[in-house]
């Protein structure tokens, strides 16, 4: 995709067919996290981590597999890799193993986690407006993978450690590769995808390697 618009007429195309896919995004989202912050249980890991799968399956078939392959066939076969393997892999760790207990905590990684959920649920829509698309050209949470991939970076800092750091590389690609295309069409907002996952690895491999367990002192004899 390389017209300076292409990526804005994607939109202007996506977002009416799927209407009204962000709306329940939006509903969905907002619900998971006052589960996380009202109701923790390992029940409520297992549903958010199911729903964040979901979303990125969605990304991968339908946006990346479907609609930016029919606009860019090598860009959309990546971002449907990206995606799909993405799910499969939240899946496994969430849904199938159990493994991310969504527990914010007083740690750096929850405000910044906060901090990344709040900028892609309203800050990043409100400076599409500023930037000149907005819906129905604008990516949102749920239907568009940048938004969706910063908000997934917030959920993993609420991950109580340690956290599976193999389920880092794959937002960590899309927060190269996205920004790298949509800033140069105008989406200036998705700067901070870059910014949000290089924090969240950067806090996450720090932090839980910290917390690995001290070796045993060796005995003389």
């Amino acid at each position: 995709m390389t017209d300076t618009n292409q990526l804005l007429e994607l939109f202007r195309t996506y977002n009416p067919d799927v209407w009204p896919l962000p709306i329940v995004a939006y509903v969905v989202g907002i619900g998971a996290l006052a589960l996380i912050a009202f109701r923790p249980s390992r029940g409520t890991d297992r549903l958010v981590a199911g729903l964040l799968a979901l979303v990125w399956l969605w990304l991968g078939v339908v946006f990346q597999g479907i609609y930016v392959r029919d606009v860019s066939p090598v860009l959309g076969l990546i971002g449907a890799a990206v995606f799909t393997g993405g799910a499969v892999l939240i899946a496994r760790a969430g849904v199938l193993r159990g493994e991310l207990a969504f527990r914010p905590g007083g740690n750096l990684a929850t405000p910044v986690g906060v901090l990344a959920i709040g900028y892609a649920l309203v800050i990043y829509p409100l400076l599409g407006v500023a930037f000149g698309h907005p819906y129905p050209e604008a990516p949102l949470f749920g239907a568009a993978p940048c938004p969706t991939t910063i908000v997934t970076f917030g959920l993993f800092l609420f991950v109580r450690p340690r956290f599976p750091a193999h389920l880092l590389a794959l937002p960590m690609v899309w927060a190269i590769l996205g920004p790298l295309g949509a800033v140069q069409q105008g989406v200036v907002e998705d700067i901070a995808l870059f910014v949000v996952g290089v924090l969240a690895v950067a806090i996450v491999l720090v932090r839980d390697g910290l917390r690995r367990p001290m070796q045993p002192a060796a005995v003389s004899t």
